[in-house]
């Protein structure tokens, strides 16, 4: 993902340096991967790049928009049967995220460009050959699994105003996370110059209200609420398979770890500082989430039986949708949930913004090194691809009309298999075929971790609600159709192109007359 801030620093200045598969078989680093000196006259000043500290708190920011304020009712209640044993599943997703980002390191400190997933798909795979529809795939994937990223935060913002506005309508929801995606969306158009520093605000907010939860949660713990149910091992197999679907919310929550790694350029010191930032944020946030999830748990009661927030979800109440209201008031009364719930407002509107303003870059990037439809590459002004952005824009608003945990789900199941198990079975076969490549992060017992890591993934990757196995929504089956969709776009893109896997044609020395 990438946010506010890191798109801010390169929005005017590099709208040219995603290092994107050309024509020609090379890279595009652009005036992204330069540190720039102005002269005084012109009035503007160096191009300063983002440090160690700069470049985590820039992972952060994206990932404490959202979290485990919206997904903790939903995680609890999709274990079967529900309870704190969820977080078992929950901890799973610590554990594959955490393998994810030394995936992540190592090839964010072999090729610190900006494109991020991108340009490791190129590279590892290769050009003119499979790396070239691996990374189509990841733009392609993207043009769903982006807008419906940024259309789960305005949808958990208007459940969020519903504890408010007293009002829990279908069309309420859906109306107020489309005014939401609009008023985003109009805001893109305008100067973005302050978006950083806002940002940074919005995020030292979250974190008080993070820390707020701790103190509370643990200040007045309850054990009793974190005794598993009695029946939780009757039938073995249904609990198993429902760890997945709580290890997708939890990779849901996690993501953004690897933020800066699309923006590699524009980091100092990028070999080292960016496998840094990930690592370490990836732990720490991990770490911190975990303990929101207890503090929550061992303050509110879960246990349906006895009208704990499980039911709900169950009965699917909306009060399910604004569980930090619930915390709140049971503190200090509605007065000061109001309150906690503007924060919780404003966090993940600032999330939102931020990932629209950066998705909107991708497909634009491709397009402009003509990997891409050149639809996409249109500037109404320098650095603001405008087409791209209203089609982002266009497809988060119709996105907003979907329930939200349908939508964390469907968003995260194309992404697993192109994103990040392609990372890392990239990541093996690149070791394989180039063991004298500098690294300067390798991944420790890499073929254990990244075996680990693809069985993980492809856990979670399976267990999406389908139609054919659980007869619930196909889910899997539209994401696999959607990819298979992908497959017939690129060799029809690529054919008109005369790019890999079609030769360019040949060039006939004969002219033609006019008669």
């Amino acid at each position: 993902m990438l946010n506010s801030e890191t798109t801010t620093a390169t929005h005017t200045e590099a709208s040219d340096a995603s290092p994107i598969k050309s024509r020609s078989g090379t890279l595009n680093e652009g005036s992204g991967g330069r540190e720039r000196e102005y002269s005084p006259e012109n009035g503007k000043k160096k191009h300063t790049k983002l440090s160690l500290f700069q470049a985590t708190a820039l992972n952060t920011l994206n990932m404490f928009g959202t979290g485990p304020f919206i997904t903790i009712p939903f995680v609890i209640a999709a274990a079967n049967p529900p309870g704190p044993h969820a977080l078992f599943g929950y901890g799973l997703a610590c554990f594959v995220c955490f393998l994810d980002s030394l995936v992540w390191a190592e090839l964010g400190s072999m090729w610190p460009l900006n494109g991020g997933t991108y340009v490791y798909l190129l590279q590892v795979f290769g050009h003119n050959t499979w790396g070239t529809l691996m990374s189509w795939l990841f733009v392609w994937q993207f043009l769903i699994s982006g807008p419906m990223e940024a259309a789960s935060g305005f949808i958990a913002m208007s459940q969020y105003l519903s504890y408010i506005t007293g009002i829990t309508t279908y069309l309420h929801h859906s109306l107020f996370a489309v005014l939401f995606g609009v008023l985003a969306l109009f805001a893109l158009y305008r100067n973005i110059s302050d978006v950083g520093k806002f940002t940074v605000i919005l995020w030292a907010l979250t974190i008080a209200a993070i820390l707020f939860t701790l103190v509370v949660g643990y200040g007045d713990f309850n054990h009793e609420y974190l005794r598993m149910p009695s029946n939780v091992t009757e039938k073995t197999g249904p609990l198993l398979w429902s760890m997945g679907l709580c290890a997708r919310f939890g990779v849901y929550d996690f993501t953004g770890y690897f933020d800066v790694n699309y923006v590699g350029s524009e980091v100092a010191n990028p070999k080292a500082n960016i496998p840094k930032a990930g690592v370490m944020t990836c732990c720490y946030v991990c770490l911190i989430y975990i303990l929101v999830n207890i503090a929550v748990l061992g303050y509110l009661p879960w246990d349906p039986a006895q009208g704990g927030f499980v039911l709900l979800v169950q009965e699917e109440l909306d009060s399910s949708n604004y569980i930090m209201a619930i915390f709140a008031e049971k503190l200090w009364g509605r007065g000061f949930a109001i309150f906690f719930v503007i924060i919780v407002l404003v966090t993940i509107y600032a999330s939102c913004f931020a990932l629209m303003l950066g998705y909107a870059m991708i497909p634009a990037a491709a397009a402009k090194n003509k990997f891409f439809y050149a639809w996409f590459a249109h500037e109404s002004k320098p650095g603001l691809y405008d087409r791209s952005l209203l089609f982002i824009g266009a497809l988060t608003l119709i996105c907003c009309f979907i329930p939200l945990d349908v939508v964390i789900e469907a968003l995260l199941t194309t992404r697993l298999l192109i994103q990040f198990i392609a990372q890392s079975v990239g990541l093996w076969v690149y070791r394989r075929t180039h063991p004298d490549v500098e690294r300067p992060f390798k991944v420790p017992c890499y073929q254990l971790v990244c075996t680990l890591h693809i069985i993980c993934f492809s856990f979670i990757f399976i267990t999406t609600e389908n139609w054919i196995v659980s007869s619930g929504l196909p889910l899997l089956e539209a994401a696999i159709f959607y990819l298979l969709l992908g497959v017939v776009a690129f060799l029809v893109f690529t054919k008109r192109k005369g790019m890999w896997p079609f030769p360019e044609p040949e060039k006939s020395d004969l002219t033609c007359e006019k008669n």
